[in-house]
């Protein structure tokens, strides 16, 4: 009897749910960063799309000159959708494309990938991997010696904890970190740490997950049932004060509107470097 759902990770896991809600009336909250290019009736997608994600992370890597990028990423669809696009905006933005790899989700071994980046004279490398292979793919860098810096639209503060001095000089764009300043992201973190431990991070799959929640209750005051359709209509241009700063979901496409942000880590943890208005 459940018809509201939160959750899914990778953009195959959502479009097959998708496919279940859509011909059984459910409503999917949907956390993630994805390809963007969708609009079901069965979603309220409040994770970033290429051009709150990628495109500020070109622009920001653009600021010295036209990039010369390699892509390496794993191979499903939201990687290879987002390299796609970021081919686009270069050819029409300057800079180009020197390089692009994929593996399969789960692989350790990337060395004959970092030495073709090595190779390519790229001067920055732009990395959709996911999961597990976050670690093997960084100390295989980082064991090569390369210096181009990272730019991550996949790797959360999660793990970038755990990979520590790895992913020391590199970046991720998000629209969350938890170094934000402001009493809301203070509050949330406190209780989290509170209820979860001291040393746990949060990063922008959690504050999202936790922001569309919100978003759902909201909803839920304005039309008064548990219904997907009536939620779907409560739900636009709703806007909420969240952990990350004001956001607002799309009359449109219930998409959401969000402050972006790109991260530089040390010692695992991401300062604010640049920030959307």
């Amino acid at each position: 009897g459940v018809r509201i759902f939160f959750g899914c990770w990778t953009s195959d896991a959502r479009k097959a749910v998708l496919k279940v809600m859509e011909t059984r009336g459910g409503l999917l909250y949907y956390p993630v960063q994805f390809e963007g290019a969708e609009k079901s009736p069965a979603a309220i997608y409040s994770g970033l799309t290429a051009n709150q994600q990628l495109f500020p992370a070109l622009r920001y890597l653009s600021n010295d000159g036209p990039p010369k990028i390699f892509l390496v990423g794993s191979d499903y669809l939201y990687p290879r959708a987002t390299n796609q696009l970021c081919r686009r905006y270069v050819s029409n933005h300057g800079g180009s494309i020197v390089g692009e790899r994929y593996k399969s989700r789960g692989s350790s071994d990337f060395r004959e990938i970092v030495e073709e980046i090595g190779r390519s004279g790229c001067n920055v490398v732009l990395n959709t991997i996911n999961g597990d292979s976050q670690r093997p793919f960084f100390e295989q860098y980082k064991q090569a010696g390369l210096k181009a810096p990272v730019m991550s639209l996949s790797l959360s503060e999660t793990q970038a904890l755990q990979l520590g001095p790895l992913t020391d000089g590199h970046y991720s764009c998000a629209g969350y970190f938890m170094s934000l300043h402001s009493p809301q992201n203070s509050r949330f973190c406190a209780a989290f740490q509170k209820r979860y431990g001291s040393a746990r991070v949060l990063d922008d799959a959690s504050e999202t997950a936790y922001s569309q929640v919100r978003a759902f209750a909201q909803a839920l005051l304005r039309c008064g049932r548990v219904e997907p359709a009536a939620l779907r209509q409560a739900t636009r241009a709703l806007i909420l004060d969240t952990p990350g700063g004001l956001i607002r979901y799309d009359p449109k496409n219930l998409y959401c509107w969000r402050t972006i942000r790109i991260g530089r880590f040390r010692q695992g943890r991401a300062r604010v470097v640049w920030s959307s208005e």
